[in-house]
C-alpha cells in the first residue's frame, strides 16, 4: 500500500500516468480539472499532484518542439516561484507518453483547494465569520505579494490554490503552474486575469464587505501602483461581474 511519496517507485508513477492520460482515476488519486488538452489530478497520501498533457495536433507538436514544452514551463516556474519566497510545486518525475503526449508530477504542499477551505469552514459555526474574513484577507495578501514580484498564475482557480490553515492565519500554494509568466513591471491585464478567476471562485457566498476585505489586502502588497491604476483595474473587473 502506498501511503507516502517515500513508498513510490518511477515505475509505479508511470503506471499512474499512463492510466491519467486514459482518463482513469485510479485510487487514491482524484480528478481536480480537465480541459481539451490536459488531466489533472492530485494524490492527497503522497501530497503529487500529476498532469497529463494529451496529444496535440502535428501543428502543436512542431511548435512545442520549436519553443519549451508545457511540461519545461511548469518544471522552471515551480523553481522561480520558490525562489522568490512563493510556495509552489516541485518537479519530482515527467516523460512522454505515446503518440506525444506529456505527464509531469510535481509534489505540493499539504492542505485543502480553496473550494473545499471555504467548504470546511462552514462546518465551525462559531467562528465561521472571523475565520472566513482572515482566509479572504491572507488570499489577497498573498496574491498581491505574487503579483508584487512580477509573476502572474494565469488561472489562479480554486482548484489550483492549495490552503493551510495553521492556528489563526492561513496559507497558500499555487499548483498547476505552467502558465506563469514573471514581467516586471507586471502587466495590468495579467493582475486582472488573475484578480477575476479568484472573484469568480470565492463570490459567492462572500459579502460585498469581504470581497473589499480581500481587495484591499492586495491593494497594501501593491504600493507602486497609483490611486488611478488602481481604479481602473477594480472598474474592469466590477465591468465582468
Amino acid at each position: 500500500m502506498v501511503t507516502s511519496l517515500s513508498d513510490v517507485s518511477e515505475a509505479i508513477l508511470r503506471d499512474w500516468a499512463h492510466d491519467l492520460a486514459q482518463k482513469r482515476i485510479p485510487k487514491p488519486w482524484e480528478h481536480v480539472s480537465s480541459s481539451g488538452q490536459s488531466l489533472v489530478a492530485r494524490n492527497r497520501e503522497c501530497d503529487l499532484y500529476c498532469k497529463t498533457y494529451f496529444p496535440r495536433s502535428r501543428t502543436g507538436s512542431i511548435k512545442r518542439k520549436l519553443r519549451n514544452s508545457r511540461l519545461l514551463h511548469a518544471t522552471k516556474n515551480g523553481v522561480l516561484l520558490t525562489r522568490y519566497g512563493i510556495d509552489a510545486p516541485q518537479t519530482v518525475l515527467y516523460g512522454t507518453l505515446p503518440r506525444g503526449g506529456e505527464y509531469l508530477f510535481m509534489q505540493t504542499a499539504a492542505g485543502l483547494n480553496l473550494f473545499e477551505q471555504l467548504q470546511a469552514l462552514e462546518a465551525n459555526p462559531q467562528h465561521l465569520l472571523a475565520n472566513k474574513r482572515r482566509l479572504l484577507q491572507d488570499l489577497g495578501t498573498f496574491l498581491g505579494r505574487v503579483h508584487a514580484t512580477g509573476f502572474a498564475h494565469g488561472n489562479p482557480s480554486a482548484e489550483h490554490i492549495i490552503t493551510r490553515q495553521v492556528e489563526d492565519r492561513f496559507t497558500f500554494a499555487f499548483i498547476n503552474i505552467e502558465q506563469c509568466r514573471r514581467q516586471v513591471p507586471l502587466a495590468g491585464r495579467r493582475m486582472l486575469q488573475d484578480l477575476r478567476a479568484l472573484h469568480t471562485a470565492i463570490l459567492p457566498g462572500i459579502s460585498t464587505t469581504d470581497r473589499l476585505r480581500f481587495l484591499h489586502a492586495w491593494r497594501l502588497q501593491m504600493r507602486h501602483l497609483s490611486a488611478t491604476d488602481v481604479a481602473i483595474m477594480l472598474r474592469a473587473l466590477d465591468a465582468r461581474r
